[in-house]
C-alpha cells in the first residue's frame, strides 16, 4: 500500500489502492501513473482513481458488481453478502452524492463487516479497521453522528459494492 500523497484524507486513493494490490489491473482510465492537479499540489493517480463517484461509476461499468442499499442495515448492522475485498460507499447527507469510501477488510461476529480508509479528516494517525456504522473519530455510531432531521431528510446512507468476480 503506498502512502498519502498529502496531508488530507484521501478515501478513495486508497481504495484504489488496495484494489490494485488485490489483483486489479490499472488502465489508461485509472491508475496511479497519471497525475491530477489538486488545488495547491499535482497528485498522482487520474480522476477515478480519486473521485468517489467516479471510481464507484468505473467499477460498475467494467466488473460484475452487485450494489446494495444498506439504509435499513444500520440499525443492525449486518450485511450478509459483504466480503473482504468489497466497498462501501457513504452518503453523510442522504443526498445521493457519495462522500466516503472504505475497504472491506474482515467480517466480524453477526456478519457485521469491519472497513478500513483513509478518513474523512487530514490526520497523521492510521487505524487497522472499524465497524462499518461506527465512526473512529466521533467515538459513537455513523447514524448519531449524521442523524436524520425532523423533516425527513438528511442522515447518513450507503451502498456495498460487491464484486461477484470467480474465486
Amino acid at each position: 500500500m503506498d502512502v498519502r500523497g498529502n496531508l488530507f484524507a484521501d478515501c478513495t486513493w486508497f481504495v484504489s489502492q488496495a484494489l490494485w494490490a488485490g489483483g486489479f489491473h490499472q488502465t489508461s482510465w485509472w491508475n496511479s501513473y497519471e497525475s491530477r492537479q489538486g488545488s495547491v499540489l499535482s497528485q498522482p493517480g487520474t480522476d477515478i482513481a480519486r473521485g468517489s463517484p467516479n471510481l464507484v461509476n468505473y467499477l460498475q461499468q467494467r466488473f460484475p458488481v452487485t450494489v446494495q442499499d444498506l439504509r435499513d442495515k444500520f440499525s443492525t448492522n449486518a450485511v450478509p453478502l459483504a466480503k473482504p475485498g468489497d466497498i462501501i460507499a457513504y452518503d453523510w447527507e442522504n443526498d445521493g452524492q457519495i462522500d466516503h469510501l472504505a475497504f472491506v477488510v474482515d467480517i466480524a461476529p453477526g456478519q457485521y463487516p469491519e472497513v478500513s480508509e483513509w478518513g474523512t479528516l487530514p490526520i497523521q494517525e492510521s487505524y487497522s479497521k472499524r465497524g462499518w456504522t461506527w465512526s473512529e473519530l466521533s467515538r459513537t455510531w455513523l447514524q448519531q453522528v449524521y442523524p436524520r432531521r425532523s423533516d425527513g431528510k438528511g442522515g447518513v446512507t450507503a451502498k456495498l459494492i460487491h464484486f461477484n468476480l470467480p474465486g
